[in-house]
């Protein structure tokens, strides 16, 4: 900030010499090139930490994708865990040979419900 209002005086200077005296203004010409040729070095000097800093905020920004991600799977987990465990309730009564608990043997139309019913939960996953 110094250096800008150095260069903005020295700039005046310049403006107010070569109004009154053009002779003089090699040696201000001099002063303002100086204090551009710093300016210039500082902007050098700060630009590994400009580097750094958007590094930085490059990687929070993919830290929090990747989060998000990580969230979005767990919780497509809990999704299919839930329907996995309502089809193994719904089929709970049901032994090896399609025979119900009951004695009642499940027919074909019973089978393309609970296919059905499972391909509609599949659907409701929006895998």
């Amino acid at each position: 900030m110094k250096i800008a209002r150095s260069i903005l005086l020295s700039f005046l200077e310049l403006v107010g010499i070569l109004s009154v005296n053009v002779d003089q203004y090699p040696s201000k010409l001099e002063d303002l090139r100086v204090l551009f040729v710093n300016a210039h070095h500082l902007i050098n000097e700060y630009r590994p930490h400009q580097a750094r800093e958007t590094l930085i905020g490059i990687m929070e920004g993919e830290l929090r994708r990747k989060r998000g991600e990580v969230e979005g799977v767990r919780r497509m987990r809990e999704k299919v865990e839930e329907v996995l465990k309502g089809l193994m309730e719904q089929n709970e009564g049901e032994d090896e040979d399609g025979v119900m608990s009951n004695g009642e043997v499940v027919g074909n139309t019973k089978k393309k419900e609970s296919a059905s019913m499972i391909w509609k939960a599949l659907d409701a996953l929006e895998i």
